[in-house]
């Protein structure tokens, strides 16, 4: 799917077309805390946390394999979340913080803001390669 897709210039649209589950998503929630359990091994992103507010991650062990765009945890166009004492590995983006994508991105005008992150680290995966 994906050589289909980037010949017309829709990179992105295949991860969702080909229907890649994601291991948790908080969708336009509040007032929502994750704490101390391990994601692993997820076919597209780990943690999503989209459309939502006053999101709270801590002590998560957050790991992937090899496969394509298997971020870490995704802050995508959410306001006050906390991001703290986490572990994350994976092969693109440990912790991306983003305003949605392409034309619903641009019709619904949500805004990502007020993002913490602090105390968090690669996993020992990750520091024993990057040595090498």
């Amino acid at each position: 799917m994906l050589a289909a897709y980037s010949q017309r210039g829709l990179r992105w649209v295949v991860d969702y077309d080909c229907e890649r589950p994601r291991n948790l998503v908080v969708y336009q929630s509040e007032s929502v805390q994750l704490d101390s359990f391990t994601s692993r091994e997820s076919g597209f992103w780990n943690v999503h946390i989209c459309y939502s507010n006053q999101v709270s991650l801590r002590n998560l062990d957050v790991q992937n394999s090899a496969g394509p765009s298997t971020d870490g945890i995704n802050i995508d166009s959410s306001q006050q979340v906390r991001v703290e004492g986490c572990t994350v590995f994976f092969n693109d983006d440990n912790i991306c913080v983003k305003a949605g994508r392409g034309a619903e991105a641009q019709l619904l005008a949500k805004t990502v803001r007020d993002i913490t992150i602090r105390h968090c680290t690669p996993a020992e995966r990750f520091r024993h390669h990057a040595g090498q």
